[in-house]
């Protein structure tokens, strides 16, 4: 009787340490179909990666595969979306949570879906090498040269992070000063 519970807790023990584990699983479909879903598709070579998180984040909250990294990209030909000659666009970290597995200096097609200046791609989404994607450009046909030279994220994106910082400095000083003050009386 006492092997039979011993069993009993050692397997609900092991089975409470057993944790879900999810991976990505994608279905192909054809070019046209992953064309017909992304708001943007173009060709171009990957030309900086940048992980969303500090390395003080990294420390205090942890690593999660679904982290987003910015991958920036000059474009080579467009067949849908933004008219730039650099877009940026995220993507998942890790290949476990969908995402996109982008190598600096390699040249991709890439299917790239959300609001233009938000694009996201992800390995569902049907990107890939462009050395491995003549039979998606025999689909689409011939593409276009971008023409604007800037990028699909404008410059003053970044406004709504630095305006907090700004604020919450002026509020410090602001106190010191009045703490200041108060001595001097």
């Amino acid at each position: 009787m006492k092997r039979i519970i011993l069993v009993f807790f050692i397997f609900a023990f092991l089975l409470f340490l057993n944790s879900e584990v999810w991976a990505c699983t994608c279905i192909r479909v054809p070019p046209e179909e992953s064309f017909e879903r992304s708001t943007a598709v173009f060709a171009g070579r990957v030309v900086e990666k940048e992980f969303s998180k500090s390395i003080p984040e990294l420390i205090l909250r942890g690593y999660s595969s679904a982290d987003p990294v910015k991958v920036t990209f000059e474009v080579s030909e467009i067949w849908r979306g933004p008219d730039y000659k650099t877009i940026v666009l995220t993507t998942a970290v890790s290949e476990a949570s969908c995402g996109y597995s982008f190598r600096e200096g390699e040249e991709y097609l890439v299917y790239a879906y959300g609001k233009e200046n938000r694009l996201e791609t992800g390995l569902c989404s049907g990107t890939k090498l462009l050395s491995e994607a003549q039979a998606d450009i025999l689909a689409f046909g011939e593409g276009k040269v971008p023409k604007n030279p800037g990028s699909n994220v404008p410059l003053f994106s970044n406004l709504f992070m630095i305006i907090p910082i700004v604020v919450a400095l002026i509020a410090i000083l602001g106190i010191v000063k009045i703490m200041q003050r108060k001595k001097m009386k």
